[in-house]
């Protein structure tokens, strides 16, 4: 937290340098979520079925971290901070986006086609080997 504190302060100064008006409403957690989304852009994951997630851009399986406070709550879609691997990959530091934001965000990196809400098609099947099995 020192650190977040720190570079808090950072930032509040340089504002201040360039006269740039600083205005904050923490109960506004879309604009948060937007603002670390397009940093993390690459980073987004889809929900498949069992509780396994697939990434978006690329073809590659993760699973929610049991640590994570949404490993019980499986949102459709997330945004994470890193890939851990132990025994699956697990992503850590995950929180919940609109895939919709991603097209706003990251056109260069993200069509209409990627993003666009498969709530009415059905869920494909999480793909596993004979040694991986979703939980």
């Amino acid at each position: 937290m020192k650190r977040a504190r720190d570079i808090r302060d950072q930032l509040e100064r340089l504002l201040e340098r360039v006269e740039i008006e600083i205005t904050s409403n923490p109960a506004d957690l879309v604009s948060i979520k937007k603002a670390i989304a397009s940093g993390f852009f690459p980073h987004v994951a889809r929900l498949l079925k069992n509780a396994c997630y697939r990434r978006i851009k690329h073809p590659q399986t993760a699973y929610l971290h049991p640590s994570s406070g949404l490993a019980q709550v499986s949102p459709k879609c997330v945004l994470y901070h890193e890939m851990v691997l132990t025994t699956k990959e697990y992503m850590r530091n995950v929180t919940e986006i609109e895939p919709k934001w991603l097209a706003e965000i990251a056109p260069h990196y993200y069509q209409l086609k990627d993003v666009k809400d498969s709530g009415s098609k059905k869920m494909p099947r999480c793909q596993t080997t004979s040694t991986e099995y979703c939980i």
